[in-house]
């Protein structure tokens, strides 16, 4: 048998890094093994320290090797700082650390890369200065009042004010970044946030939600002084009314309010009503929970993306038809469409089925107008149609009757909720000319009796009902049995309490 000791030095080292991979060091824990006093069997980090107690060899191996101690985590900061922490690259605190303790702490990281602040609720005023640091985390620190990171390679900059009182005087130097976050700003003194909005020359990533500082011209300003940006995400800033995102580089841009399980009435008000958006290479677009959001923005925008390939609207009620119908008029590279309380029509569905050749999603929640929807694509590969969505203080239902399929490339189909689909819609969807369908869902389709589905390609089958979370009802599927001609359906995807019968 193979004796582990008589392997060469470096491949038995390899082998002990590749057994402590996804393990953190935490610094207590090894301050504790450096000092003689625990063993470390309590905490989930002890593998590494296990390692050394086998013999001296290991034991050396693993005190030298600085690919273990690589990643740290700090959960108290000992008296004595352990020597490890010259090879730390990563370091994470979730733990109390003044300033004069946490610069003391990086003085010890020189080859430190990554820096990840949690829940601190001392630190107030911590000058980070390195020209080695790419990734910086300061979530929850709500002591937080004059941050100095100068980092001239730092790339991404994630900061979360869930609890500061205060922030007013933020020194941020930073020519490198590429991707910055910031949300639960609400702290942030106005003038601060004139200066944080501009003077990162390189970003390419900018991710806002929870600011209620920031105003149009703020947003103007940093997309005039940002010329590579492509990213752009806001949600839940309601003090933005009618910003212009023009941008010649901007490909993704996402506004809204990013809690889609609330009601319109515990919605942040939102001031947004008219977005004026210019961005010849946009990709991707979804407006999210926007209710004042008028459809000549969307319209606006739809004209002047040619290139889009994504969109998304969701419960936003003012998009009238006409305003969509001018986005598949002018959009023609869409791959997917994913709209949810808007009034598009049943016309206005097959256009987009006619005049967007590489669509692959469409998916359909709640829109009032719909009732004969009618999808011709050589290309769909998922469709969703859900007859309503439930809110406590706000139902809304469409009165789809029929559907019409004729998409051999599908691949999944769901109709949700769809209370007027019966049995002779099923069998007009002609499954079986659909040779790559895998998935068929018909959850909460009250009025299906006895379905007959043929397909000889699907593997996954759901008919259950569904309860509406707020309301409490109850929308189910109320058949006697259904005729099933699926070869290839899985029995963990058959329907629970259903009687299927094999057909003859």
């Amino acid at each position: 048998m193979l004796n582990l000791n008589e392997l060469p030095g470096e491949l038995l080292l390899d082998i002990l890094l590749i057994s402590t991979r996804q393990e953190y060091c935490d610094l207590q824990l090894l301050q504790s093994f450096y000092e003689g006093g625990s063993d470390g069997h309590s905490s989930r980090h002890a593998r590494v320290l296990d390692l050394r107690l086998v013999c001296k060899q290991w034991n050396e191996l693993c005190g030298s090797a600085a690919g273990f101690w690589s990643e740290i985590s700090v959960a108290f900061v000992p008296p004595l700082l352990p020597p490890q922490l010259d090879a730390c690259t990563k370091l994470s605190t979730q733990c109390d650390i003044e300033d004069s303790r946490f610069a003391e702490l990086l003085q010890r990281c020189p080859h430190l890369v990554g820096l990840h602040v949690y829940n601190n609720a001392v630190l107030r005023s911590p000058r980070l200065e390195s020209t080695a640091i790419q990734a910086v985390t300061l979530v929850n620190c709500e002591s937080l009042e004059s941050p100095v990171i100068r980092c001239p390679a730092l790339r991404s900059l994630h900061i979360d004010f869930a609890s500061a009182h205060r922030l007013d005087s933020p020194v941020l130097e930073l020519p490198s970044l590429e991707v910055f976050r910031l949300s639960e700003a609400d702290s942030i003194e106005p003038d601060a946030v004139r200066l944080m909005m501009g003077g990162f020359r390189l970003l390419r990533e900018f991710h806002m939600s929870y600011c209620s500082r920031i105003w149009d011209e703020h947003l103007n300003l940093m997309l005039q002084r940002c010329p590579e940006l492509t990213v752009l995400d806001l949600f839940n800033c309601p003090t933005l009314h009618s910003p212009p995102i023009c941008h010649p580089q901007l490909k993704v841009l996402s506004l809204g309010h990013e809690s889609p399980f609330e009601t319109f009435e515990q919605v942040v008000p939102s001031l947004m009503v008219g977005p004026r958006i210019e961005c010849a290479l946009l990709e991707s677009v979804a407006f999210v929970q926007l209710p004042q959001l008028l459809p000549q923005a969307v319209q606006f925008m739809a004209q002047h993306s040619p290139l889009l390939r994504h969109l998304s609207i969701v419960r936003c009620p003012n998009i009238n038809d006409a305003a969509l119908r001018t986005t598949a008029q002018s959009c023609p590279l869409l791959k997917s469409v994913k709209l949810s309380m808007t009034d598009i029509t049943d016309q206005t569905v097959s256009m987009f089925a006619e005049l967007c050749p590489e669509l692959e999603t469409l998916h359909l929640e709640a829109c009032p107008h719909l009732v004969r929807p009618s999808v011709v694509s050589g290309s769909l590969r998922d469709v969703l149609i859900a007859g309503r969505t439930c809110r406590a203080a706000r139902v809304i239902t469409c009165e789809v009757e029929h559907v019409t399929l004729r998409c051999p490339q599908l691949e999944s189909l769901s109709l949700l909720l769809c209370d007027l689909i019966a049995d002779d819609t099923i069998a007009d969807l002609r499954l079986a000319d659909c040779p790559q369908l895998h998935t068929l869902v018909l959850d909460g389709c009250s009025s299906l009796r006895r379905p007959r589905i043929e397909s000889a390609s699907l593997r996954n089958l759901s008919m259950h009902p569904v309860r509406c979370v707020d309301s409490g009802q109850t929308f189910g599927v109320k058949r006697r049995g259904f005729v099933l001609n699926c070869p290839s359906l899985t029995t963990s995807a058959m329907p629970r309490t259903a009687n299927a019968q094999p057909r003859k």
